[in-house]
């Protein structure tokens, strides 16, 4: 059989070998054609074999972590799951003049540091409302303070501490220091000797004798003949000491002479040495010699000697000078002066009692 082509619709059929060349009609729409055999079509070329594809390396396997175990439900409610650990805190640089966080700055800090300087103000102050002087100088609450600042501003630049327990640090030693000064100021003439003593502060008064040898008295260091002009005109020697507070000395002075009837200083009508009279002149000279203001005299007892008198002469710069008389008259109308003086810028505080109470008459 030939296979043919009807030009019309395109059909295909088969026809006899014989019928080649002639004229038949299409058997699907009937139009004549002449018959011309189809050329077959070529063989279907034979696909090629697949090469061989190359092996290829498999990748490590990658051992994934195990997945971390779920929180430990809460053995209070076992139905609720315990919350995650908060993250890290961020590391700190730990800078002192930066804002502190909580909101309390650098300078707030250092303020509360020099509050410790209000214990000299009150110092100054708690005399004129209490009525009462303190026995030790007012350098020694200065001196706290500086200390106290001190150790508040290391504790302010304490970089390992946190801005809470610096201001708690703080406080804590503003509150130590005032505690201290009411402490220093309430304290007793009886606390400050066995405070020198418990110290080693205190090593013990020399005795002295002057060459008239007429009396007898304890000085912390043996005096010297006094180089300014002497009070009233006396033989008079002074030494001197320093107090517990880190400024201010204090000057011991001791002396004695001879007022004759008819001399210089005792003339006819004078007040008799001894009086209440001569006592209220001399406190008068003493003070207009030593350039102070007057500010009390009383009177005061001594065993073995009449009785005498106390001056207290007030100098600018807050120092005191405390000065005791005793006249003591010789039949033969000769009357010895005995002259007493301490002088610092607290002598009430120095050991005075023991200085005044150590004195003894020696001559006829």
């Amino acid at each position: 059989m030939v296979v043919v082509r009807c030009p019309e619709c395109q059909g295909a059929a088969r026809v006899d070998p014989a019928a080649v060349g002639l004229t038949v009609g299409c058997p699907r729409c009937g139009h004549p054609f002449v018959a011309r055999a189809e050329p077959e079509p070529p063989p279907p070329r034979p696909e090629p074999e697949p090469e061989p594809e190359p092996e290829r390396r498999r990748p490590p396997r990658r051992r994934r972590r195990p997945p971390a175990p779920p929180p430990e439900p809460d053995d209070s409610d076992p139905g609720l799951k315990s919350p995650a650990p908060p993250p890290p805190a961020p590391a700190e640089d730990h800078d002192p003049h930066r804002d502190a966080p909580g909101g309390v700055p650098a300078s707030v800090l250092v303020g509360l540091a020099l509050l410790p300087f209000g214990i000299p103000t009150l110092w100054l102050i708690a005399p004129a409302v209490l009525g009462r002087e303190p026995v030790v100088s007012a350098a020694t609450p200065l001196a706290l303070a500086m200390a106290t600042s001190a150790l508040c501003l290391a504790v302010i630049y304490t970089v390992d501490w946190r801005p809470g327990t610096r201001v708690r640090g703080v406080l804590a030693l503003v509150g130590l220091s005032y505690a201290a000064g009411v402490g220093l100021y309430v304290l007793t003439k009886d606390g400050v000797d066995r405070a020198r003593k418990f110290l080693g502060a205190d090593p013990g008064w020399v005795d002295f004798k002057p060459e008239d040898g007429r009396y007898a008295v304890k000085v912390p260091t043996y005096p010297l003949p006094l180089a300014e002009p002497p009070p009233l005109d006396l033989a008079c020697y002074r030494t001197g000491r320093r107090g517990l507070g880190l400024f201010g000395h204090t000057h011991y002075t001791v002396g004695s002479g001879t007022v004759r009837r008819g001399g210089a200083k005792w003339q006819d009508g004078d007040p008799a040495p001894g009086t209440d009279g001569w006592f209220d002149r001399a406190a008068k000279d003493l003070a207009g010699q030593a350039g102070g203001t007057l500010a009390d005299t009383r009177a005061v007892t001594h065993a073995g000697v009449p009785p005498g008198q106390e001056v207290r002469i007030d100098f600018p710069g807050r120092r005191t000078r405390v000065a005791r008389l005793f006249v003591v008259v010789r039949k033969d109308g000769e009357a010895r002066v005995f002259y007493l003086a301490v002088e610092g810028p607290n002598p009430d505080a120095d050991l005075v009692a023991r200085f005044f109470d150590s004195l003894t008459l020696t001559g006829d």
